[in-house]
């Protein structure tokens, strides 16, 4: 009598060998070959790099008392009613000339150290980078510009005019803050500089010398929002055009309280074309 067959148990599923080739329900795959990940890291990498180098707590340093002096101790010296619309529009001005510094050093140091390549050969792509060190720089901006919410407490409690709001059923008297074309003006100054911080990245990735950067950073920021705002003495049909590419005139309306699609359009626009420049540079190296 032949005996029966013992059924031997089902082999183990292989296990991946390596982390790409997890599913996307298991282990966070997707969110690894999506990138988000190591643009994560990258962006943390350079906000760290901005606090241990000197050029994060100078720029800082700078910031932080020419918008008091300038723009926001006038209007409470002189007891005239305020708003934070002051305060962004003299950030709006200064940030055209500190944004190339904010992004002199992203890619040019790492050409001129010769770490780019080392970069550019890891498992790392090319708009991963690019967007990873602007958002870096941007979180960073992010960071040293929390003083804005210090002004507007300070409005809030000293401002002469007040209204009453209820908070958990009793009155509150605060200082007549609107609050709508203060988040209206915040969020114009964020699309200014994510646009700005791009540009900059774009000046950094062409050249090894940060000096080199910075000028020519600085030379198209000041156009965008200084020359090209004076466009207004040209012929008609150049106007127009100096005044839609002009920088300030579309983060105008956001300071003023109002959300207008078209200067949405135009930043998104500026940020997406500089850094989409950016990451076609890196691309242009792998065939020298």
């Amino acid at each position: 009598m032949v005996p029966a067959a013992v059924p031997q148990p089902p082999a183990p599923p292989a296990l991946p060998e390596r982390e790409s080739d997890l599913p996307a329900s298991r282990g966070g795959g997707l969110l690894w070959e999506s990138g988000i990940s190591k643009v994560a890291a990258l962006a943390w990498r350079e906000v760290t790099s901005y606090f241990v180098s000197p050029i994060g707590y100078v720029i800082a340093a700078l910031m932080v008392p020419l918008v008091s002096v300038f723009a926001f101790l006038p209007a409470v010296l002189s007891g005239v009613p305020i708003a934070m619309d002051r305060v962004y529009g003299g950030l709006a001005y200064l940030l055209a000339f500190m944004a190339p510094f904010f992004t002199m050093r992203l890619v040019a140091e790492e050409r001129r150290t010769g770490t780019l390549e080392l970069l550019l050969t890891s498992p790392v792509r090319d708009w991963e980078v690019v967007l990873g060190k602007w958002l870096g720089a941007f979180l960073f901006f992010l960071a040293i510009t929390a003083f804005l919410f210090l002004f507007a407490a300070v409005i809030v409690y000293y401002e002469p005019t007040h209204q009453v709001v209820s908070v958990g059923g009793l009155p509150l008297s605060i200082g007549n803050l609107d609050l709508g074309a203060t988040l209206a003006g915040y969020l114009g100054l964020l699309f200014e500089a994510a646009a700005l911080l791009a540009i900059g990245l774009l000046c950094s990735s062409l050249t090894q010398n940060q000096i080199v950067a910075a000028f020519v950073g600085l030379v198209v920021t000041l156009t965008l929002v200084f020359l090209l705002g004076l466009g207004t003495f040209l012929p008609s049909p150049l106007a127009d055009i100096s005044q839609y590419l002009g920088a300030y005139d579309h983060f105008a309306s956001f300071n003023q309280g109002r959300l207008v699609a078209g200067d949405l359009v135009y930043f998104l626009t500026v940020t997406v074309g500089a850094l989409f420049l950016s990451v076609r540079v890196l691309e242009s190296r792998r065939w020298r």
